[in-house]
């Protein structure tokens, strides 16, 4: 196989997983953003000339994420993720995309960013804990699932070396595809791809 035709085969099959999401998030969940980019040190050196700041302001790619808690109750429902690469993490932002993704009534946890505390207007119960403070659980409130997701994107980016910022969403939907799916056997995930891909066309 020549390396175009094995790019245009594993970007038809990132296409396809990324459309594969879960339908509406509901119970407990918990929301968080990110920023992605690499190392600044790597960086060509006329964009560090510029400099950059850390978190809120920063030149890097924003993340947000909203991950639902695996029910104690239901040992076959494991975790979901949603992720969106956002053009920044203002409410104007973040909030559609929580409403059109979380059931109403669900509870979402958070950090302590004021924006987050609109939500009870929305219909959400919502909680947060001050990681500005260090306060980072507080019984059940804590966002640490969502930290955890973080830490294993930015690895799996990191072993790749390095992704275009115009195809960064389908790396991002890959991810997340298998993160949902990581219950299923390598048969099982190989039959899902094979009808995903039916579905956009070939045989």
């Amino acid at each position: 196989m020549s390396y175009r035709t094995a790019h245009k085969v594993t970007d038809a099959i990132r296409k396809a997983v990324s459309a594969d999401v879960p339908g509406l998030l509901c119970g407990t969940c918990e929301a968080d953003e990110t920023y992605v980019g690499g190392s600044w040190r790597n960086r060509a050196v006329h964009i560090r000339r510029r400099g950059t700041k850390r978190g809120r302001g920063t030149s890097k790619q924003p993340i947000f994420g909203l991950i639902q808690r695996e029910d104690a109750d239901l040992s076959d429902t494991p975790s979901q993720v949603r992720v969106w690469l956002t053009p920044d993490t203002k409410n104007r932002s973040l909030v559609p995309v929580i409403r059109r993704t979380v059931c109403r009534g669900s509870t979402i946890y958070t950090g302590g960013r004021k924006g987050y505390r609109r939500l009870p207007a929305h219909g959400y119960i919502h909680d947060w804990v001050d990681h500005g403070a260090g306060e980072y659980v507080r019984g059940d409130v804590h966002t640490q699932n969502m930290d955890g997701y973080w830490g294993q994107l930015k690895t799996s980016l990191d072993s790749i070396g390095g992704i275009r910022r115009d195809r960064s969403h389908l790396f991002m939907g890959e991810h997340a595809w298998r993160f949902n799916f990581r219950h299923l056997t390598r048969k099982e995930k190989v039959e899902r791809i094979y009808k995903l891909l039916t579905k956009i066309g070939g045989r």
